[in-house]
């Protein structure tokens, strides 16, 4: 981005932080902005001292950053319908590792829409330009890459218990690499449900997915099929707790170099409790089938993720997330490849990171965030694991109040 185009994306971001708030029937509109301070221990994500020196000349792995916001949120509700919008410019500088300094931008926009009232649904459309992460590159080198998702459903009752439900994503990856400049990731997904809820506290359903992909940007894209069938349920125990379940079967076919297929039982289970009206927690166990963008190739991950969430005073609130995945790749001859994709053959990773945060909130125009998380990957192929921690500090400002999820928040 030339210094012209950041003075003019910068001087309209000013331009909407000392225009009043808006306020007109049920439309409204925040602009805020923001600063963060950052510590990483391991920036780069390398295995080792080693090959911190072999990617970027030097030993030392850990750097501190400030990560400069603004932005503005809108919103209208009119009759059955509402309509959202979100900007925000970003800019982060790092102490040490100035070659990775850089700008970012997320935006988005949405419609969610009713008829009537047996006729439901929304639109949704979101880019983000950022840094891609390290922890999947063999490289130093800042590479900035643009993601892009627009989804899409309809849902329609058929009487008081059934329902039935259709989806469409779009999801749009370019992450460019050295060999292959217009690497991109390219996937489209249909799907539809339907959900009887006429067995009082338990809903059935079922659902089919079809994915159709591509990596794209060599000169053999390397295409994928996916089609997933699942039978889900969801069970109310009481007005604190409930279940969820979905089980089912997964094809995916490639249709490019590679050849070969990838296939097998997929599905999750859930719990979720509320202790009081301060504390919750939710637990998941999960196996699915999806890509790996990096590697161009397909991956089963086996998992479980737990949330514990206090709100310890109206305006303090602490939360503990922990993620543990289990990763088997499927090797690829992709021409997107970041790395020889002979290293991915049978190469298995086991992903664990712990984090927790803490908001407190002074007034209803300011936001704190103190936060802290540890990743720790291991893996078949030595060089792909690392571990991090990473600590950092924000504050929010905004001309009105500032809702409980932020755009690129921790």
């Amino acid at each position: 981005m030339s210094s012209r185009t950041r003075v003019g994306h910068l001087a309209l971001l000013l331009a909407m932080l000392v225009s009043p708030r808006v306020a007109h029937a049920q439309l409204t509109a925040t602009p805020y902005v923001g600063v963060q301070g950052e510590y990483n221990s391991n920036v780069l994500s390398v295995s080792s001292r080693q090959q911190s020196i072999v990617e970027s000349g030097g030993s030392e792995r850990s750097d501190r950053d400030v990560r400069y916001r603004a932005g503005i949120l809108v919103n209208e509700k009119f009759g059955r319908q509402e309509i959202y919008a979100s900007g925000e410019g970003r800019r982060i500088d790092y102490d040490r590792l100035s070659n990775l300094d850089h700008d970012e931008y997320l935006y988005g926009a949405g419609l969610k829409w009713m008829i009537v009232d047996r006729l439901t649904g929304h639109v949704d459309l979101r880019q983000e330009r950022r840094m891609a992460p390290f922890a999947d590159r063999l490289s130093s080198q800042l590479t900035l890459e643009r993601d892009r998702v627009a989804s899409g459903d309809a849902k329609l009752a058929l009487g008081s218990d059934w329902s039935i439900k259709a989806a469409l994503r779009n999801h749009q990856l370019d992450s460019p690499i050295d060999a292959v400049p217009d690497f991109a990731l390219s996937e489209t997904a249909a799907t539809l449900s339907s959900n009887y809820s006429g067995f009082g506290k338990l809903e059935v359903g079922v659902l089919g997915e079809y994915v159709d992909g591509k990596y794209r940007g060599g000169p053999d894209p390397d295409r994928f099929k996916q089609l997933t069938y699942d039978l889900t349920a969801e069970y109310t125990v009481s007005g604190l707790s409930s279940l969820d379940a979905k089980l089912g079967y997964t094809t995916r076919s490639d249709h490019g170099p590679a050849g070969g297929s990838l296939s097998g039982y997929t599905g999750s289970f859930g719990y979720q409790r509320k202790f009081s009206i301060k504390t919750d927690a939710r637990v998941q166990a999960f196996r699915r089938v999806s890509s790996y963008a990096a590697a161009a190739s397909s991956i089963i991950e086996t998992g479980a993720t737990a949330q514990m969430n206090w709100r310890l005073t109206e305006r303090i609130a602490l939360a503990l997330d922990y993620s543990w995945v289990r990763s088997v790749f499927k090797a690829s001859t992709a021409t997107g490849a970041e790395s020889n994709p002979a290293s991915n053959q049978g190469r298995s990773d086991r992903y664990q990171l712990t984090a927790l945060k803490l908001s407190y909130r002074p007034f209803d125009r300011l936001w704190l965030l103190a936060y802290g998380n540890y990743a720790d990957r291991r893996s078949s192929i030595d060089v792909d694991g690392y571990n991090a921690g990473i600590a950092g500090l924000e504050a929010r400002f905004a001309l009105g109040h500032i809702p409980t999820t932020m755009p690129g928040s921790q």
